[in-house]
């Protein structure tokens, strides 16, 4: 009996050998030369095919053929709009007592001590509540009738500064409705950044959050012209106040909570909101970019340009359905991409529910052990993330395998592997997704179904592992706050990665030459040259600032376009990969170009970097690489050379044994890789300190601000 058993192991073993090898050449070479040759399905087209120059539009560029009825049901509403608040009264009528927007209320709080000796702070939370599109309207009607009850009127610029909630949203849908414009700014921007933008503004109304006043305590005295300051949390009488500003502050500026606002326009409900006459042409936002390389930038954004985002995102939106699909919103809502994805969902009936990168699962850093996450309990089928979070994910995970049985390694990889040859070329691997791939799902509440990535190029290593590993189709889109988060996205049946897809309807993109960084439209075997980006989703450039707006906003053949500064390269079908950033290349003495992104791309990978920033000059013929390291890793390589346990994460980065180590592995990593050799850098900085949008060494987007890591990290330090 034993040997019968073992017979059959056996051969089932042999099976699934000879299926794992066998079925997958079988299916390629009937796919190479059994099946007919055709060309990629074509998704964008030039409009002057003889022309090398020409602008390309998406292949249904306008159409209405082409169209489901629930799209064109879709467009049909937006087109008859002229203003987002028309937007949002008309979707109001069709959707009404169905779920709009859901949130979760804090409970409580406390502190909790961790085994490493830290202090965390914990929160308790409520289930999800939701409110129904009639009522997100009402709570609309109230707030507007609050601000205009304390000084607001139309042609006012009203500025938040929150993270993304239920109230953020509300107050910009009531702002617009008294005709003033929604400014918009990060809560990870430096003091100076704030202070930058409020004073450049000069906006006497603020919308803020009770975590935030103390960071415009700091800095109120600077800020005349703030005449009101409104705070979502707390109560009215908060003695929070008179603890966090002076007597005299408190005297010049009126105080309100968000609550307090909201019953005062309860109470003004009947008396009707001003009438403002409204056009597209409107500024309706005025979304401040987080600023790579200096202050940050005001980017002006019109009704119009709002509802053609909205229109362009039915690319995505339009195939969603309310009943079935649920949208998770945790990015900033003063990044466009969420702003704009939103409303869009909410345009086509998908609830809206809100989460925190802190409660965001069940082992994010304020979830008390015991309590679900955010998205436990959404259970969301859509989100959206940025690059550098699922690049995270990835070497996450990758390291947690690397702690496990080689043959449990072997096994998992070798699953993934497989699922990606059969999801490339077309097939499904419903086994693969019950074993593993529903596992990891559970993580994100178990029923997501597309994830879409912005903001920032995608490695191609990432995208295809994050897709098999979850088993979610990811959208990668190119877009940017000066073209309304608009540009391309690719299609759900689009199964390349690295690239970010075709024009969105509507948008016109052409390549132009930079000849300095030897980028051609002309090049073989893909033209490649600077994203040039036309349409109604261009925006009417930059607040108070006419040098840059006439730099990079130009008016040609009657259409406005955007020189967006990235370098991207076309493919046949009419599909785009971002390669390269104008900025992000230098020269070195030697005449040789580098790209320091593509560089600090591959050097991510590196085990022992959470984060690289590459700098040269045309003065040196090498290039310095300044590493954050992996603090996992490097205590690691400490004990194996039997350093002190009690060494601090500034003595292991400055201690020589580690530093000579680390380069050593970096050299043999370097030579690995696909860096030419003039692009490997001759030497390494470890960096204790974590580069965050907080101590000014990246962007609210976490993009590097170079000149200033690069100051930070060497003005006390000898190379």
């Amino acid at each position: 009996m034993l040997h019968f058993l073992y017979t059959i192991i056996a051969n089932l073993t042999i099976c699934a050998i000879i299926g794992y090898n066998v079925i997958p050449i079988v299916v390629y070479l009937y796919q190479t030369y059994a099946t007919s040759k055709s060309e990629p399905k074509r998704q964008a087209r030039p409009l002057d095919p003889k022309s090398p120059s020409s602008p390309w539009v998406n292949e249904h560029h306008f159409a209405t053929d082409d169209d489901s009825h629930s799209h064109r049901k879709h467009r049909s509403i937006v087109d008859q709009c002229s203003t987002v608040t028309q937007l949002f009264r008309r979707i109001v009528g069709q959707y009404n007592r169905r779920k709009c927007l859901g949130y979760r209320s804090v409970l409580a709080e406390e502190d909790e001590r961790q085994a490493d000796g830290q202090v965390v702070r914990k929160r308790l939370l409520s289930d999800y509540q939701w409110l129904t599109y009639e009522e997100v309207d009402s709570r609309m009607e109230s707030v507007a009738n609050g601000l205009s009850q304390i000084g607001v009127k139309s042609g006012d610029i009203v500025m938040i500064y929150a993270d993304t909630r239920l109230e953020w949203m509300v107050t910009c849908q009531a702002v617009f409705r008294l005709g003033a414009t929604v400014g918009t700014l990060y809560t990870n921007l430096g003091d100076e950044g704030l202070l930058y933008a409020i004073s450049q503004t000069r906006v006497t109304h603020l919308v803020t959050s009770l975590e935030f006043l103390a960071k415009l305590a700091k800095i109120v005295d600077k800020l005349p012209q703030i005449k009101c300051i409104i705070y979502m949390g707390g109560s009215g009488d908060d003695p929070v106040l008179s603890q966090l500003f002076s007597d005299s502050q408190r005297q010049r500026i009126l105080f309100y909570s968000y609550k307090e606002v909201e019953g005062m326009g309860d109470e003004a409900s009947e008396e009707p909101l001003p009438r403002v006459q409204q056009s597209g042409n409107d500024t309706a936002v005025l979304m401040y970019t987080s600023g790579s390389t200096g202050d940050p930038k005001g980017v002006l954004i019109s009704h119009k340009n709002l509802l053609f985002a909205v229109k362009a995102f039915y690319a995505f939106a339009g195939a969603l359905t309310p009943d079935a699909d649920l949208y998770c919103a945790f990015l900033p809502l003063a990044h466009c991409l969420e702003i704009c994805a939103e409303i869009s969902f909410l345009s086509v009936g998908v609830p809206v529910g809100y989460a925190s990168v802190l409660t965001l699962t069940d082992r994010s850093p304020a979830v008390k052990k015991g309590l679900k996450g955010d998205m436990s309990l959404l259970r969301p089928t859509v989100i959206a993330a940025v690059p550098l979070i699922l690049d995270r994910i990835m070497k996450g995970v990758t390291e947690e395998m690397a702690k496990r049985h080689p043959l449990v390694r072997l096994l998992i990889n070798g699953l993934l592997n497989y699922k990606n040859f059969w999801v490339t070329n077309g097939f499904n691997t419903p086994i693969i997704n019950y074993l593993i791939c529903n596992r990891f799902k559970s993580l994100l509440g178990g029923r997501i179904r597309f994830m879409a990535s912005g903001g920032a190029p995608l490695r191609p290593q990432t995208h295809r592992f994050i897709s098999n590993l979850f088993n979610v189709k990811v959208l990668q889109g190119y877009g940017l706050t000066e073209t309304t988060a608009s540009a391309t996205i690719m299609t759900l049946d689009d199964r390349s990665v690295g690239r970010v897809g075709a024009p969105m309807d509507g948008v016109y993109i052409r390549l132009v030459d930079w000849t300095e960084g030897g980028y051609g439209i002309k090049d073989l075997p893909l033209p490649r040259g600077e994203l040039v980006i036309g349409g109604d989703c261009v925006t009417n450039g930059y607040f108070r600032n006419r040098k840059l707006t006439d730099e990079c906003f130009k008016v040609e053949d009657g259409m406005k376009w955007f020189y967006s500064g990235d370098i991207a390269e076309r493919y046949p079908d009419g599909t785009f990969r971002i390669i390269d950033r104008k900025k992000d290349i230098i020269k070195l003495s030697n005449g040789e170009y580098v790209s320091l992104s593509q560089i600090e791309e591959k050097l991510k990978l590196f085990s022992y970097a959470a984060n690289v920033c590459v700098y040269g000059n045309s003065f040196y013929n090498n290039l310095i690489a300044l590493i954050v390291p992996n603090c996992q890793q490097l205590e690691a390589l400490a004990q194996s050379l039997l350093k002190s346990p009690q060494m601090s994460g500034k003595e292991l980065c400055d201690d020589f044994d580690v530093n000579d180590k680390v380069f050593e592995e970096f050299k043999e990593f370097c030579n690995k890789s696909s860096l030419r050799k003039v692009e490997i850098p001759t030497k390494v900085m470890l960096c204790p300190e974590e580069w965050l949008p907080d101590n000014g060494l990246v962007t609210s987007s976490f993009k590097l601000k170079r000149k200033a890591i690069q100051e930070h990290c060497t003005s006390n330090r000898k190379l």
